[in-house]
């Protein structure tokens, strides 16, 4: 198995997880970007045709560059480039687009310009476009599945919400990008708001600062309800919201965040995790930059064989992977020496 990197010079790294590589080394500089250029992290993996993978880096000044890992051959074939005349705002977002009954495999992205791109993957050759152009810059993209449809929800760098290029509502002050069914984002004020109907606020407005990515789960206890628990970092606190935005009473859990606030610290992930009784419970795992890692259960108990401890700076948040196809997940984690630390807990490895 093979993990992809990108490292601060835009070198793209292929780096092998087993000891036994068919690209021929256990890490391999794949390609590189220019270094005049500023990369929007992440990039976007996406599946095609053929079964292999793809993958599509975005820079700021607008080139948009797509490659395909060819495991036949070993290669890294390129597969397109765009230089676009408006700067890039976002990262590269991979969705199965519904329309027309049929489902089209697509990369979004959006501009300086205000404009929404979007390539069709499944066209031979691949189109480009842009789906519809609004008056300020894009900060955010979601996306939002419905019965035979998939509606796009653009968020520009002052606070407005646009569905299918209508403006909804100004909501100033919102510094992540939305998530789950309802499009809820957090504010920099310290709500949390469901951006479509504006009716959704956190009721402790302002007690903690929000200082990650929203992470919304489906709820365990009521798997067919619908409903969605919302999971969220800041004030060195992990905090656990229900649906309706009240606190569970056994959060918030403190863990130790930089000085400055950066996602690529304190962004969560959540999981499948194996829990005391040989059953899977949902686990909650924080980083703290020092090198230590943190894990939670929805009770606000710690997790098997939580904390773990690399005994180095952490260089960006956890990552949760299957790396070896048994279907249990495994956490990694880089440092910032550059090594890479997996954790297979249904081996206790």
């Amino acid at each position: 198995m093979e993990l992809i990197a990108t490292s601060d010079k835009n070198d793209v790294l292929l780096i092998n997880t087993d000891g036994i590589s068919d690209w021929g080394t256990d890490s391999l500089r794949i390609f590189r970007l220019p270094e005049s250029f500023h990369v929007n992290p992440p990039p976007a993996l996406f599946p095609m045709a053929d079964g292999s993978q793809g993958i599509v880096i975005l820079t700021r000044e607008g080139l948009a560059s797509g490659y395909r890992f060819n495991s036949a051959t070993h290669t890294v074939d390129s597969l397109f480039q765009f230089q676009l005349s408006s700067e890039i705002t976002t990262h590269p977002i991979f969705v199965e687009f519904r329309e027309g009954g049929g489902i089209v495999h697509s990369l979004f992205w959006g501009g300086q310009n205000g404009a929404v791109y979007r390539l069709n993957l499944d066209a031979s050759p691949l189109t480009f476009e842009e789906r519809f152009t609004i008056p300020e810059p894009i900060a955010h993209l979601h996306f939002l599945q419905e019965n035979n449809s998939t509606r796009i929800v653009a968020i520009t760098s002052s606070g407005t919400v646009y569905l299918d290029g209508q403006s909804l509502q100004s909501v100033p002050g919102l510094t992540f990008p939305p998530v789950g069914k309802y499009a809820v984002a957090p504010t920099s004020e310290g709500r949390l708001i469901g951006l479509l109907d504006n009716q959704f606020e956190h009721p402790e407005t302002g007690i903690f600062r929000f200082d990650s990515p929203l992470i919304a789960i489906p709820e365990i206890s009521s798997p067919t309800t619908n409903r969605e628990l919302f999971i969220i970092a800041g004030d060195n606190r992990v905090l656990v919201y229900h649906h309706n935005f009240t606190l569970y009473p056994e959060f918030p859990k403190p863990f130790y965040t930089p000085a400055q606030s950066t996602e690529l610290f304190l962004s969560p992930v959540v999981g499948f995790f194996p829990g005391n009784a040989n059953t899977d419970v949902v686990g909650i795992i924080v980083a703290d930059p020092a090198g230590l890692l943190t894990g939670y259960d929805l009770s606000g108990g710690l997790l098997p064989d939580f904390p773990l401890a690399v005994g180095d700076s952490i260089a960006t948040a956890p990552a949760l992977l299957d790396i070896d196809g048994d279907g249990d997940l495994e956490l990694a984690t880089v440092t910032i020496s550059g090594d890479l630390y997996l954790w297979d807990f249904a081996s206790r490895v």
